[in-house]
């Protein structure tokens, strides 16, 4: 993520010893939404994220059916590669989105405008994996500095399908 060397953030002083109010809840803002990012993404814990294997070719089928008959799973550490991380180009195992931190950062300048601009209607998260994208929606949605009194609250639409749709 941006202002980090090597999975180590560098957090900057602010220059405004005495901000105002307004401009506190704008800072207190945007650190609640880069800390929602990072859970969302698991950027939080990538390093020690945790992955099923399957049994098929380490152990016998008999072995593997009494494995899964005691609720054994075999699970391997695994590390991520932050850049792919920052892209969404991973399959985080645990994260509940996907997307990465910088398709994060777009859909909160896209949702930041349609406000500032108070375009009316509803959002709409389409091919929902674990609902993440949604759930940061609904928090900028949600941050007092972002929300225009004259905007009236969006909807927000999940859409999964469960089956491939033929032609």
């Amino acid at each position: 993520m941006p202002g980090e060397t090597n999975g180590h953030v560098s957090h900057r002083v602010p220059k405004d010893r005495h901000p105002t109010p307004e401009k506190r809840m704008d800072n207190a803002a945007m650190l609640y939404l880069d800390l929602l990012k990072r859970c969302l993404t698991n950027w939080l814990y990538g390093n020690v994220e945790e992955a099923k294997v399957r049994f098929e070719g380490l152990m016998s089928p008999e072995a593997a059916l009494f494995c899964r008959s005691q609720g054994i799973r075999l699970l391997q550490r695994r590390s991520y590669e932050p850049r792919l991380r920052s892209e969404g180009r991973d399959w985080p195992p645990t994260a509940h989105t996907m997307i990465g931190p910088r398709r994060l950062d777009n859909l909160q300048f896209c949702i930041e405008d349609v406000l500032a601009h108070h375009i009316p209607g509803d959002l709409i998260e389409t091919g929902v994996w674990r609902g993440g994208a949604t759930i940061f929606m609904r928090a900028v949605l949600k941050c007092p500095v972002l929300a225009a009194p004259v905007c009236e609250p969006a909807l927000l639409i999940l859409c999964q399908v469960r089956r491939t749709l033929t032609g």
